[in-house]
């Protein structure tokens, strides 16, 4: 019986037609260099076509057909035809097929068919940067701001439809949170081909990605030769920044060589004022926080990708940035009792950041045959170092303004990170759709020391209950399949992730648990004339504590403050429904409904050892319900202007589990680009976004409203063939 179930299983797994299946190979070049995308055509002696495929960037072409008597034809506009009679009997490498020019062709044909600038798929929108003059001259970073439903702040944050914490995906590499944006700098838009914005992501992205996904896919068709280019840019709000860089490419046979430098020096200013009430004893505290922050970076990106043959390909790459971090803070708290001020506190808090991030990745790519099963390998190995030292200097006076004190103390915090990541996916096409899965491991290491010091007698003391060390250690393992499909007029995708997470944090019982993450989209086509459609998405996602949350010191905010980390937090759950209407590419309309368990937020209580104190600390306050509504609408409103506008609104309401606490907000936003080509061939973009008032959790937030003007960088681009 046991032998019955093998030849069984083997004659599922290879069948016997493959045994009469044989293997055509061959690259296709003129007198100087591969040609992409010639027709590859093989026919029976009958001249029916059996089978075709077009050659790749490297004139690399790969059929399977069955053995027997062919003709195989080869084709490109402006050569002449190669035709070669065949008798296969076992796999065939034609090796390198040279084309001749057709002297009687026409001089010159050009025809050009240019992507749409955004592309509506089933679970995402693409944003095709490639010859798109907008772009051109900017960095990675700076070209995401351009894409539909996404906003990147002048620190780099970026968010999609209001929602912050977005994944950064290149190439299939998910970039850590230490690097993603330094990174981005470092990246030149004419290196890359298209954006896609994934507002849910589908199963085979992390489910700790909930806030969405921004995957960057990159050129393939590098030019033969040496191709570089020199940029630099000029950004002026109340301070201005500066950003200067270059990248190199040589491409030569199966070889492509590239590197990139990246410098920038950023000043921002933040201001940011607080009211905070304690009941019952009718106490308030008013804060008044103004910073100056200047930055230097450098960053140096460079590897190389290796086409062993038609199927396998490899690829290296090492990235480092180093950054130094000045900051300037005023601090000013005012503490009113009863309507009576009682005492004020002016803070200076000088500080200095050091960061040095060093990654290295090894991808893999076997392209397993011509009808698209691939298998892809990617790992990488990341350091982030950071080393932070800060002053503080408070000085305190009476109601009367009169000084009363001056108390200095002084912050140093190290820390080491390590991380390591491994993932595999398998890709199999079919008529219908495909079947996609994937295996991912990651180890994160972290190592910290924070040491805090307090100035008695003109000597500075170790502060012991501010002053700690600790590791933290932590483990996801993951695999996830995938399958899509088309019944009729609809689009079906369905998912599932599963996620097995171990953390460990120094004498603290080591936390281990697993979930599972499903995950359905379905697009209905109505009318595809038209393509207008409906979409239907369900999702399950988790957010997990970052280290910093959970890790068990005290950091010094100002005087009266302090944050505590909490190592007994907990991950938060979100389940998410959504509808969306499409009318082609041009218009969306999407409403949502989310549930989040277990979400953790930040609370502020008085210290019980010192009532003048308040403990600011992070903990799984209750649950939440979310309703909104978003549209996406890109409008040509002349020749030379293109607007996209994405609008919204939500309600959040927040419910703790004792029922002690109870919130509730609508707020709505808008963003708008618009896209003007004026006169010389100068190309403008205006940024512009308004959020009402909102809150979060026990903040509340003020409108925010902001206007940005962008002219073209300047950018010098060279090229030499060989």
């Amino acid at each position: 019986m046991k032998i019955n179930k093998l030849v069984l299983l083997l004659s599922i797994l290879f069948p016997i037609s493959l045994l009469s299946q044989v293997q055509l190979t061959g690259v296709v070049k003129n007198s100087i260099e591969p040609i992409e995308f010639s027709n590859v055509v093989v026919t029976d002696t009958q001249n029916n076509i059996v089978s075709g495929t077009i050659t790749d960037s490297n004139g690399n072409f790969n059929l399977i057909i069955n053995k027997g008597n062919y003709r195989l034809n080869i084709s490109f506009l402006g050569f002449v035809n190669w035709t070669k009679e065949i008798y296969l009997t076992e796999n065939f490498d034609f090796g390198t097929i040279i084309l001749k020019e057709d002297n009687n062709a026409l001089a010159e044909v050009v025809i050009i068919a240019k992507k749409p600038l955004i592309e509506q798929k089933d679970d995402r929108i693409v944003f095709n940067v490639a010859d798109n003059s907008f772009a051109k001259g900017k960095n990675a970073l700076k070209t995401i701001g351009l894409a539909p439903m996404v906003w990147v702040s002048s620190k780099g944050d970026i968010s999609i439809n209001g929602r912050g914490g977005v994944g950064i995906v290149v190439n299939g590499k998910l970039l850590s949170n230490d690097i993603s944006k330094s990174y981005l700098s470092s990246l030149r838009s004419e290196d890359i081909e298209s954006i896609e914005i994934i507002p849910d992501p589908p199963a085979e992205y992390e489910a700790q990605s909930q806030s969405g996904i921004i995957n960057i896919i990159l050129k393939k068709n590098i030019q033969n030769g040496l191709n570089g280019s020199i940029n630099a840019s000029y950004s002026q709000q109340k301070y201005a920044s500066y950003n200067s860089g270059g990248s190199l490419n040589y491409k030569t046979g199966n070889w492509l060589w590239y590197g990139s430098y990246n410098y920038s020096q950023n000043k921002d200013f933040f201001d940011r004022k607080v009211e905070t009430f304690y009941e019952p004893d009718n106490n308030v505290r008013l804060t008044n926080f103004q910073s100056i922050e200047r930055s230097f970076s450098n960053s140096y990106r460079f590897g190389f990708d290796y086409d062993m043959n038609s199927k396998h390909k490899i690829g290296v790459e090492y990235y480092t940035s180093n950054l130094n971090f000045d900051e300037a803070i005023d601090n000013e708290a005012k503490s009113i009792t009863n309507n009576v001020l009682e005492e004020i506190v002016k803070g200076e808090y000088p500080g200095n950041l050091d960061k040095l991030k060093q990654q290295s990745t090894l991808n893999y790519k076997w392209e397993i045959d011509s009808l698209g099963r691939s298998l892809t390998f990617i790992s990488d190995y990341l350091i982030y170092s950071r080393d932070r030292k800060s002053d503080y200097f408070d000085a305190i006076y009476d109601e009367n303004n009169t000084f009363l004190n001056l108390n200095t103390s002084r912050g140093i915090v190290n820390s080491d990170i390590n991380v390591f990541t491994s993932k595999i996916d398998y890709t199999q096409p079919n008529k219908k759709g495909s079947i996609q899965g994937g295996l991912k491991f990651s180890d994160a290491d972290l190592e910290n020391q924070n040491i805090h010091t307090i100035l008695l007698n003109g000597f500075y003391e170790i502060d012991p209950q501010k002053t700690t060390a600790y590791q933290f250690n932590e483990k996801v393992s993951a695999a996830y399949l995938k399958v899509t499909s088309k019944i009729k007029e609809i689009d079906v995708q369905l998912g599932v992730r599963g996620e097995y997470t171990q953390n460990k944090l120094e004498s603290i019982s080591e936390k281990n648990y697993f979930s599972v993450f499903p995950s359905v989209f379905v697009r209905h086509y109505i009318n595809k004339e038209k393509n207008t459609s409906l979409g239907y998405y369900y999702g399950r996602k988790i957010s997990r504590p970052s280290y910093n949350l959970m890790s068990p010191y005290e950091y010094l905010i100002d005087k009266y403050t302090v944050f505590r980390g909490n190592e007994d937090l907990k991950p938060q759950f979100n389940n998410t429904f959504s509808l969306t209407y499409y009318i082609g590419n041009k218009y969306s309309f999407r409403s949502y409904y989310s549930y989040v368990k277990d979400v953790f937020n930040i609370v502020e209580f008085r210290s019980l050892k010192d009532t003048n104190i308040n403990v600011e600390t992070t903990e799984n306050i209750g649950e939440s319900y979310s309703y909104g509504f978003h549209s996406n609408n890109t409008i040509k409103i002349a020749k030379w202007w293109n607007t996209n506008t994405g609008l919204g609104v939500n309600y959040t309401k927040i419910l703790s589990y004792d029922k002690s606490f109870e919130t509730g907000k609508f707020y709505y936003y808008i963003n708008n680009r618009s896209f003007i080509n004026l006169p010389l061939k100068i190309d403008c973009i205006v940024n512009s976004r308004y959020i009402s008032p909102m809150s979060d959790g026990i903040y509340e937030f003020g409108r925010l409203t902001l206007v940005l003007l962008s002219v073209p960088y300047t950018s010098l681009t060279l090229h030499k063939t060989t």
